[in-house]
């Protein structure tokens, strides 16, 4: 069985490297088998002896110490001599060297190119690839199987293996260290495969022009390192940081359920939406549930990488079908992320209508959390890939939990808002009076408006009191602020201009008394 070293050098005999430890002393205590071939002298004749014996002219050495590299001639075993060029190398024992030396009568340069190639190719976890000038594949260590990326037979393109937006953005850069002769250096390059099973990387690539003898260009060098995993990290802390700062921006249950999709579409997934429970929707707290059924969800966002929502869905606004009784409800209503496929969900639902509601036709894989604050199930979110190859990992459900935690605090944020707008609301209309009055003096009508479509419940009021000798008092007043403390205070204030204005006071000692009113109730 060939190895990619001995593939790497067709055509270039291998170089007579030789190899000899010694101590301290000079003494030789280790003797390679191409030192052997080299000088002609087999391990016995030379081990334990003086490395100084083997030189032709020992008073090229009169200190009597090898320098640390240089040439020289050495005896060999049939009389002759061979000039070597040879290298010292320090160990981790002071008491040790090693001695490399290859014959100066070869082109060492060619050696020692040769010696890198092979390295290069035997290479697992760098890739390297050898180009010709129309950026076909000269040499590889991918050729027969990928350690990092999709296999690079001899000859084939960066089209042959990569999807066209990824072989021409990678190809302009490679063109661009052809003709201008300017290194590529850690370019982070995206590939996605153009065949099955369609994976997707991420690789840092340097690349340098490769040139003959005289100069001309003949290629490119390029080697990349597999990023996949840092670029993955990477995406997933950002996405992490938009949820944090997106998710939770109003108090509109709806709008939040949206900014939870959004975040997730389509940098983290192809398809999502968001099931809310109705009591949730209502601003109440959903009832705790246990097992499949009528588990009371309503679908309240979603989102789709193509634009529009896929058809066969449930659309927004439908309530959840029943579920049967699965270990991934009870799972999801514990309180845990998970990660399933269509094929397992499809056995589990046992229905293919309800499959074809709860997964895109395309879906391979499904990632699902629940929004879990102060010990309530308020609803889930769900996300499936179809056009991302990949499927979910142990490292996006860490993600979607974190998301979903935050998430839930926005939906119960504002569920816990919608309840209390709607107890002020409540309020204000039994506090305020009648739309329409009739009085022996006159006939009115009101209306009452809240700013910002009823989002901002307060202390405004408006009144006719009808008074003695055919009179009638008009009110209008305002108490600063929103919610249920401002409409309790209205209340109260309401109720005591009626009172004052039994009296028949003047307004503005009607005013005046209301004012020491106001000015207790601050107190």
């Amino acid at each position: 069985m060939s190895t990619k070293a001995e593939d790497a050098g067709e055509g270039v005999p291998p170089p007579q490297v030789a190899a000899a430890l010694v101590d301290r002393r000079g003494v030789v205590i280790g003797w390679s088998h191409a030192a052997e071939r080299l000088v002609e002298r087999p391990a016995p004749e030379v081990m334990h002896r003086s490395v100084l014996r083997l030189l032709a002219d020992r008073g090229a050495v009169p200190a009597g110490r090898l320098p640390d590299r240089g040439t020289a001639r050495l005896r060999c075993g049939s009389g002759k001599t061979v000039t070597v060029r040879y290298r010292t190398d320090g160990l981790r024992s002071p008491e040790l060297s090693l001695i490399l030396a290859v014959a100066a009568d070869r082109p060492a340069e060619a050696e020692w190119d040769a010696a890198l190639t092979r390295a290069l190719l035997a290479q697992e976890r760098i890739g390297f690839v050898l180009r010709d000038t129309d950026l076909a594949v000269v040499r590889t260590n991918l050729a027969r199987g990928a350690h990092v990326g999709p296999p690079l037979p001899v000859g084939s393109r960066l089209s042959d293996v990569m999807r066209p937006p990824d072989a021409a953005e990678a190809e302009a850069g490679l063109r661009a260290v052809l003709e201008t002769g300017v290194p590529l250096a850690g370019h982070e390059q995206r590939v996605r495969s153009a065949r099955p099973p369609y994976e997707e990387w991420s690789f840092s690539v340097s690349a340098v022009r490769t040139q003959d003898a005289h100069g001309r260009p003949t290629g490119v060098a390029v080697l990349f390192t597999d990023a996949t995993r840092h670029w993955r990290a990477e995406r997933r802390r950002e996405l992490r940081h938009r949820a944090s700062a997106g998710i939770g921006s109003t108090l509109d249950i709806g709008r939040t359920a949206q900014e939870v999709v959004d975040a997730l579409v389509p940098d983290f997934a192809d398809v999502a939406w968001v099931d809310l429970a109705d009591a949730a929707l209502a601003g109440e707290e959903p009832p705790k549930t246990f097992g499949g059924g009528d588990l009371h969800l309503r679908r309240a966002a979603v989102r789709s990488a193509r634009g529009t929502w896929p058809s066969g869905l449930l659309p927004p606004g439908a309530p959840v079908p029943p579920f049967p009784d699965l270990a991934m409800v009870r799972e999801l209503q514990e309180g845990r992320t998970i990660v399933t496929d269509r094929e397992t969900l499809g056995r589990g639902l046992a229905d293919p209508d309800h499959l074809r509601l709860a997964a895109p036709e395309d879906g391979h894989s499904m990632i699902a959390a629940p929004l879990f604050a102060r010990g309530l199930v308020l609803g889930l979110v769900a996300a499936w890939r179809t056009d991302r190859p990949e499927p979910f990992e142990e490292e996006d459900a860490i993600l979607l939990s974190e998301i979903a935690a935050h998430s839930a605090l926005g939906v119960d944020n504002a569920r816990r808002y919608t309840r209390e707008h709607r107890a002020a609301v409540t309020l204000q209309r039994r506090l305020l009076p009648q739309a329409v009055t009739s009085t022996r003096v006159m006939e009115t009508a009101g209306a009452y408006v809240p700013a910002s479509g009823g989002a901002e419940i307060g202390g405004d009021w408006f009144d006719a009191i009808a008074l003695p000798s055919l009179r009638t008092a008009l009110v209008v007043g305002d108490v600063t602020g929103h919610g249920l403390h401002a409409t309790a205070t209205m209340g109260r204030l309401r109720t005591a201009v009626q009172t004052l204005a039994d009296l028949e006071l003047p307004p503005d000692e009607l005013l005046a008394h209301l004012d020491d009113l106001v000015s207790r109730l601050a107190g």
